[in-house]
This record gives structure tokens, sequence and C-alpha cells, in this order.
């Protein structure tokens, strides 16, 4: 009876378990592909120069636009219904590219239009990146002082 049972246990294993025989091998999605996977919504851009106060540069017209990083290394950032009156000037829909250091340690992110208006110019560092969230910072000396940006997304 013990024999029995060992060889059906075994049996559901090898069907169930060790490498998937009927799920498949379920591999984890590479930092890249997370960053690629879909569209992404601002939900916090703080800066910060010196010993001033961090301000906020997010506006309420800025709640509904997203941003795109294609797995070709294009990149858009796409205003929505509400245009912020800053913005009016600018294409609905600025294209660059990007590219990445190591896996999606720092991310660059280059204009491609001659109209300006993209909002994600230049050298990030990756400080999360995941699933549900991306947190970019970027640190720029502005006439002598050091200026932190910080850039919360949302996974759409």
């Amino acid at each position: 009876m013990k024999r029995i049972y060992l060889a059906l246990l075994l049996a559901s294993s090898a069907f169930t378990g060790g490498c998937g025989l009927l799920g498949g091998d379920d591999e984890e999605e590479t930092r890249s592909e997370i960053l690629a996977s879909g569209e992404w919504r601002l939900i916090s851009f703080v800066s910060q120069t010196g010993t001033q106060p961090a301000r906020s540069l997010i506006e309420a017209c800025d709640e509904d636009d997203f941003f795109r990083f294609l797995e070709d290394k294009s990149y858009a950032e796409e205003r929505n219904q509400r245009i912020c009156s800053n913005a009016t000037n600018f294409p609905p829909v600025a294209l660059g590219t990007w590219s990445q250091t190591g896996d999606v340690e720092t991310i660059t992110i280059t204009n491609s239009t001659s109209a300006g208006g993209m909002v994600l110019v230049g050298t990030w560092q990756v400080t999360e990146l995941n699933n549900n969230s991306l947190r970019l910072t970027a640190t720029t000396t502005v006439s002598g002082s050091t200026r932190v940006s910080t850039v919360e997304m949302r996974h759409q």
C-alpha cells in the first residue's frame, strides 16, 4: 500500500512541481520588460535646489498624461484631455528615444522632436521599478547649486 501511495505521489509531483511539465516555465520579467510593458502615469514630480524647500512640479493638468517606454527603445509622452496652459504650443505627443545602463539602473531619455515639450529629458537613476511603480531621480547643477528631482509613476 505504501508503494502505491509513493508511486502516486511521485507521479503527481512530476505534473505539478519541478520543471512544471503541465504549467511550463514561469520566467520572471526583466526590469527592461517591466519598463516597456505599458503606460506609466505621473503621480509625483518634486524638485529641490540647494537648501530651498522642495517644490512639486506636477499640476492637475499633468495627472492624465502618460509615458511609454517601448521595447524598440522609442519613447512617448502623451498629453491627454487636460492640457496645461504652458504646454499649448507643444505637440500632443512628444517623441524621443530611451536607453539604459545595466539592468535598468539608469535610463537616458532624448527628445526627437524639435518642438520640445518633453517632461523627462536627460539621465535618470532608477531607484524603484516593479510592476506597479517607477521612481526616477536626477541630480543636476543649476547656477552652482545642486538640484535633485524625483519622479514617481504608477503602471497602468
